[in-house]
């Protein structure tokens, strides 16, 4: 029996605001989706903000996401954040296989998979991997994109179909685009 799922509205925050600047505009998103309780509303502020501003979401329905995560749980891995540490600030979401990932990083299928696994692993303590897809290209591209994507989390390389499946999978709006 496949669980219910609800409608997940994220805000990827980018390489975006300082702590002060973030821990103001959460301050103005609790009062603004307080009443909010058809659909589950998550940031994903940078990685500098993630301490304070779980503190200000803790007892409020906003969920806290974070923007990528190392496929390793430890290590010499310098500049990498792994699921146990997202674990800490109460992180429940992760952005795994963004698009800007794929193009700057050359994070390839392979390793959004391993990523996808480490955080499945940690799921137990709330942690779901989220998969962005086809943020790139226009028209017939996104399409196949999502396609693409909707394939390899049915299918993940590096083994463990299950984990990568239990995640969430969206799809970001190209710039001016307006989803049903």
């Amino acid at each position: 029996m496949e669980k219910d799922r609800r409608l997940i509205i994220a805000g990827n925050w980018k390489m975006n605001k300082t702590v002060a600047e973030a821990l103001d505009l959460v301050q103005d998103l609790v009062r603004e989706v307080q009443q909010v309780k058809e659909v589950d509303v998550v940031i994903c502020p940078a990685f500098t903000a993630l301490g304070e501003v779980s503190k200000k979401v803790i007892d409020t329905n906003i969920r806290l996401g974070a923007q990528n995560m190392s496929e390793q749980a430890a290590g010499a891995h310098t500049g990498e954040i792994a699921a146990e540490m997202l674990k800490e600030f109460l992180v429940r979401y992760v952005i795994l296989g963004h698009s800007e990932r794929r193009q700057y990083q050359e994070e390839t299928d392979s390793l959004i998979s391993k990523k996808a696994l480490a955080a499945h692993a940690v799921l137990l303590g709330g942690l779901e991997p989220e998969g962005l897809v086809a943020e790139a290209g226009e028209g017939p591209e996104r399409d196949e994109g999502a396609e693409k994507l909707g394939a390899e989390q049915a299918e993940p390389q590096g083994g463990g179909p299950a984990a990568a499946r239990d995640g969430a999978l969206s799809r970001s709006p190209a710039q001016g685009e307006r989803l049903p």
